[in-house]
């Protein structure tokens, strides 16, 4: 959620965390939203800001530990300020078995690989992809 506040990262952050990451973690993505809700706003309207996961694969694996790596795609879009655009990312998580559940103790993004975007389409304005999208939800949660 872009404009959740510190108490809030803090909860879901903590929650997902391993113990001895959960304060860096936090810390990290507070200011992350700060330095992204900056960067945004100049503009008006909501912020459209979803990741979803295209593919994922298992690295590693036992009772205690797990590496997962998830190609993903980004797309961001604010009126005025961020025409709608994508990015494509490689994530991997680093989890731990604790508090009775994975938490994640690290994560490490790298840019790509990213497919050939060059078609003959015109990239879409603010308007035509906010009235093709006008109705729908982000799977799993808002946008």
């Amino acid at each position: 959620q872009v404009n959740a506040g510190p108490a809030v990262v803090r909860t879901i952050i903590s929650a997902i965390s391993a113990s001895s990451t959960a304060e860096r973690r936090v810390a990290e993505t507070v200011v992350a939203l700060d330095d992204l809700r900056s960067r945004l706003s100049g503009g008006t309207g909501p912020v459209v800001l979803v990741q979803a996961p295209v593919m994922v694969r298992i690295d590693d694996y036992s009772d205690e530990r797990a590496s997962i790596t998830m190609w993903t795609t980004t797309v961001l879009a604010r009126r005025g300020v961020a025409d709608p655009q994508s990015t494509w990312s490689t994530v991997t998580f680093e989890l731990v078995w604790e508090r009775g559940d994975w938490r994640l103790l690290s994560e490490t993004s790298v840019a790509g690989p990213t497919p050939d975007q060059s078609s003959d389409a015109v990239p879409p304005s603010f308007d035509e992809f906010e009235s093709a999208l006008r109705g729908s939800q982000a799977i799993g949660g808002e946008r």
